[in-house]
Parts: C-alpha cells; sequence; structure tokens
C-alpha cells in the first residue's frame, strides 16, 4: 500500500512543533479523502471528526457516559451537510467549525501529546478513508490514518494551522452549506452496496463500529469479527431497558427489513429511539435499499 504523498511531506514538518501550530501547506490542508460511504472530507476535518467526534466524546449528540468526559458544549461535529440535513445538522456543523477555530491551539497540543483522545479511542482510525484515486489514505507504515499516529498528527496540524478549511457539504447540500466560511462544496463519491453480508458489513456496520457501537459500550457492540457480527445481529433481541428498543423487534429477522431493528433505525420511521447514524447524515436510499434486499433474502451469511 503506498502512503499518501502529500501527507508524508506534511509528516516531515512535525518535528519540533510543539503547541505551535506552524505553517500551513494550502494544497495538503484542502486534500479531499473519502469516508467509506462516499462522504467527502479534508483529511485534517476526517481525523479530527472520527477521532474526536462522530457520536462519542465531542459530539452534540453525546451525552453523560457517551461524551467520555468531554466538556459539555465542547463540540467538534464536522461531518459535511448533505440534501436531507436538518436544522440540527446545520446547527452542529456551524458550532463545530467555530469550536475547532477557537480551539486550535489547545487541540493540536492535547493530540500532539497523546492525550487526546483518550484510551482506546486515541488508536480508532477514520474508517476506510480513501483518495480521489481510490488508493486508500494510509501511513508511511501502511496502517489506517489516526490521530495517534505521526503522520495523523502532521496532518491536523497543518490544517489547523490553515484555520481548518471544511468540506462544508456534498453537491444538493442544503444552502447552509455553502455559507460558511473556508468551506467548499464537493460531490460524494457514489459507493454500491451490494446486497451481500460482506457488503453489508464493510459499507454500513464497520463505520457505525468505529464511531458509537464499540464493544463494551451502551449500544449493541459491531466492532466485532464478519463472523461475530452476523451472529450477534441474525435473529437476536435488542438489549434490555434502558435501552429504547428493548423488548421490540429483533435486530434482524431473516425475511423481513421492516421488521429488522437494523433496518428501520436507519430510516426516517425508526419505531424506537433516534434514526441512525446518531448525528450524522442518512444513509443513501440505495444503501438502505441494498440491506433490505439482503434481509429480504433469508439474511444469509
Amino acid at each position: 500500500m503506498r502512503v499518501v504523498p502529500c501527507l508524508v511531506v506534511v509528516a516531515a514538518t512535525l518535528a519540533g512543533c510543539g503547541e505551535d501550530l506552524g505553517t500551513c501547506d494550502i494544497s495538503a490542508a484542502t486534500q479531499v479523502v473519502y469516508a467509506v460511504d462516499g462522504t467527502p472530507y479534508y483529511a485534517g476535518q476526517a481525523l479530527v471528526q472520527y477521532g474526536c467526534a462522530e457520536g462519542v466524546c465531542h459530539s452534540s449528540v453525546a451525552v453523560n457516559d457517551s461524551r467520555k468526559g468531554a466538556p459539555h458544549g465542547l463540540n467538534f461535529d464536522l461531518r459535511p451537510l448533505s440534501g436531507q440535513s436538518t436544522a440540527d445538522n446545520i446547527a452542529a456543523l456551524r458550532d463545530g467549525v467555530t469550536k475547532v477555530r477557537d480551539e486550535a491551539g489547545n487541540i493540536y497540543s492535547e493530540i500532539s501529546a497523546g492525550t487526546m483522545p483518550p484510551g482506546d479511542a486515541g488508536a480508532r482510525p477514520a474508517p476506510g478513508l480513501t483518495l480521489a484515486s481510490g488508493m486508500p489514505a494510509v501511513d508511511k507504515d501502511g496502517q489506517a490514518l489516526s490521530v495517534s499516529t505521526d503522520v495523523g498528527k502532521a496532518t491536523v496540524r497543518n490544517w489547523l494551522a490553515c484555520n481548518a478549511p471544511v468540506v462544508s457539504g456534498v453537491t444538493g447540500a442544503v444552502g447552509d452549506a455553502a455559507t460558511i466560511p473556508s468551506s467548499a462544496l464537493v460531490p460524494a463519491r457514489v459507493v454500491t452496496v451490494g446486497s451481500t453480508f460482506e457488503s453489508v458489513y464493510k459499507n454500513v456496520l464497520a463505520p457505525c463500529a468505529s464511531a458509537c457501537h464499540k464493544a463494551g459500550g451502551a449500544f449493541p457492540a459491531l466492532d466485532l469479527s464478519q463472523d461475530k457480527a452476523y451472529s450477534a445481529l441474525v435473529g437476536e433481541a435488542p438489549a434490555p431497558a434502558p435501552n429504547a428498543c428493548a423488548g421490540k423487534n429483533n435486530l434482524v429477522t431473516p425475511g423481513s427489513c421492516e421488521t429488522s431493528l437494523l433496518y428501520t433505525k436507519l430510516t426516517a420511521t425508526p419505531g424506537c429511539g433516534a434514526q441512525m447514524p446518531l448525528g450524522g447524515a442518512p444513509l443513501p436510499a440505495s444503501t438502505l435499499d441494498s440491506l433490505c434486499e439482503w434481509i429480504k433474502a433469508g439474511a444469509k451469511q
């Protein structure tokens, strides 16, 4: 696997930066990468979103234990807007961009020292990031980018030094997306999700696992191997109370996507609790259709 070219250049500037954000290489700071669902980000933006927010810690939708000690109101939500974005999504992005720019020096100081993100969250990679070429965005050792690696830290430093430019929305996003300073609209990458469990696991479950569904958390654990994730979902009941979906339908009922919580929770009418992904843009209709096809075909492994 090859290294992201401009990220390597940025990494060379890391040594001796300390808490100083240093110089800005705007071309590196505005390198577009794509999440597994096709959402575009600038590389530093993606690392902060997936390392610090995305439903937990510094996220506007994170409460109580899911904040993991992050101060209330100190939210770094940076997910780009789409045509389905709500007023809450817009407000979260505006507030997130403002907070990141206001706290840039502190953010880099904590990340550089390795004190943030804490614990296992610090090793959490931004899931499945790829370049425009389709090549994986990886560090010099071929590992997925994370804010805990030298390349990841250098990427965030440079991005913050450039005043944290953001991909604020995808083409066709709500009009508010274009009004955020130092932002851009970028076409989403079309992601084809096949109606097999392998494809469902890679394109739907794995990204959710890295964000919110960690083992031992308050939500169903999805950060398992593909085989274990299958066994944890098909024919299994939701977690007991106080889970809002306790006593409802099974997570996956083979043959019926309409009564499978894995499917309904991703729709605009989840039936219990909030629509997933929590705080993120709804999954495209094509992805939901493929998930439904897999379930209707018997939810085979």
